[in-house]
């Protein structure tokens, strides 16, 4: 039988059947083995490319003062567990004091820690949690930053690292905050049962590393613009962008024992937000100067990178937000429903849908 094609309406002749096929097979392997580069399954995820738009949102603004409060706490906890001190080398300490003093909108951190006390986690071990997740990200960022990466110069407002402090002392920053992450999951993960253990262990390899975050990197870098481009920014962006929500959100439910359906279910969202995260960024980069966005702008055209408003053009790439953040809301809607703890994901759900009305210049 013929697959059936959808296209995008400002992209004449894409066809983008292969693309709800990789989300499809992302969301369908069941953590924690699966392997999120490797290729799809054939069946369509219809909705993500052929349902109608409705403006439908399920979210309701967030309490200010929990956000308030969980922000301040994790502020005070990045810098208490970082790798730094008097006995550290003073410019590598300088490194690591400015950018766990600096975390930028801390998204990732505060899902991981509200993920981690829907699951039972007490404050504390939520705090190490949200920390590990923080240090991965904000190294990934200092790689990022390098000039033989995407050669940037301003990251949440601020000069980059290695213009301030040299290339070296950015990278053994980086090398610090990964070593210090890994230490601090090692001890949330030792006082789960052996058999959970093993489990945790390898889904944080496979979130981290060839078959997540560091290949996605690698094809980011050697992104070739094809007739498959929209497929292959699809691909960056799981390999990317997704892993790193899906540790944060799915690592507390492994380590708490939850059921397949329960994985199966946060896996689906972290596909979800992280493509739409991704995407956004990708039209930041376009079109909102650095002053606004806090970093360098402009970079994806000239450096080759995958960019979604370069795919599908501005119209289809709205098409597409619009669309993923529809089916993170449904999601969202199932899962919340069936569990009264998991209330946190509708205030999350909130925030992306406030990013993206800000971002279009929607009120």
């Amino acid at each position: 039988m013929e697959r059936p094609k959808a296209r995008f309406p400002s992209c004449p002749g894409q066809e983008l059947w292969q693309i709800p096929a990789l989300l499809s097979g992302a969301i369908a392997i069941s953590a924690p083995a699966f392997d999120i580069m490797r290729p799809p399954p054939p069946h369509l995820l219809d909705a993500a490319v052929s349902s109608p738009v409705r403006n439908v949102s399920t979210a309701k603004p967030g309490s200010p003062a929990l956000n308030c409060s969980v922000r301040n706490r994790l502020l005070e906890a990045l810098v208490a567990n970082a790798p730094a001190g008097e006995r550290v080398e003073r410019s590598l300490s300088k490194v690591i004091a400015d950018v766990t003093a600096n975390p930028g909108g801390m998204l990732r951190a505060e899902l991981a820690w509200l993920a981690a006390g829907a699951r039972g986690f007490t404050p504390e071990r939520a705090d190490l949690f949200a920390c590990a997740i923080e240090y991965f990200h904000t190294a990934s960022l200092l790689f990022d930053d390098l000039p033989a990466m995407d050669d940037s110069t301003e990251r949440r407002g601020r000069i980059c690292s290695h213009l301030l402090h040299g290339e070296g002392f950015a990278i053994l920053g980086a090398l610090a905050l990964i070593t210090r992450a890994y230490g601090l999951l090692g001890e949330l993960v030792s006082n789960a049962p052996c058999a959970v253990q093993s489990a945790a262990h390898r889904f944080i390899e496979t979130c981290l590393g060839t078959a997540g975050l560091i290949n996605g990197q690698a094809f980011d870098l050697n992104f070739q613009k094809s007739h498959t481009a929209a497929v292959q920014a699809t691909r960056v962006a799981l390999g990317k962008t997704v892993p790193m929500l899906r540790l944060a959100m799915l690592l507390p439910v492994i380590l708490s024992e939850g059921s397949a359906c329960e994985r199966r279910q946060v896996n689906g969202l972290s596909v979800y937000w992280g493509l739409f995260y991704q995407g956004v960024d990708d039209v930041m980069d376009v079109g909102t100067p650095a002053s606004e966005s806090g970093k360098t702008a402009g970079r994806d055209l000239p450096l080759g990178r995958p960019n979604i408003v370069r795919q599908f053009g501005r119209k289809g790439a709205r098409t597409y937000l619009d669309r993923l953040l529809k089916l993170a809301g449904k999601r969202v809607s199932e899962m919340v429903e069936g569990d009264s703890a998991a209330g946190y994901l509708t205030e999350f759900q909130g925030k992306l849908e406030r990013r993206w009305a800000c971002v279009e210049g929607r009120p």
